[in-house]
């Protein structure tokens, strides 16, 4: 997921420079449909810094967790459940 993220931020930056408004929303379109996301919750906006335009939004009024908060809320569960010192193991096949 975070792989796709990166990938919609690079689009976003170079269809900015260079590709018209409609092409950019069909971007951002293709991928909150994409595979993997159909129960993600998404919310951007991209702002020209020198003028303060809005560039491109999706859900922009929309707050949502940070990844960081939201991965507390994970790891607090496998806490409770595994306990403080479980070790998980990587295998090499």
């Amino acid at each position: 997921m975070m792989r796709s993220a990166n990938l919609l931020i690079a689009l976003l930056f170079v269809t900015y420079s260079s590709i018209a408004q409609n092409t950019i929303d069909n971007a951002v379109s293709d991928f909150v449909k994409g595979q993997g996301l159909e129960h993600a919750s998404i919310s951007f906006e991209v702002v020209d810094l020198e003028n303060g335009a809005v560039i491109s939004n999706y859900n922009a009024s929309t707050s949502l967790p940070t990844a960081s908060t939201a991965k507390l809320f994970s790891t607090a569960t496998a806490l409770d459940i595994l306990g403080p010192n479980y070790r998980a193991k990587t295998r090499l096949n």
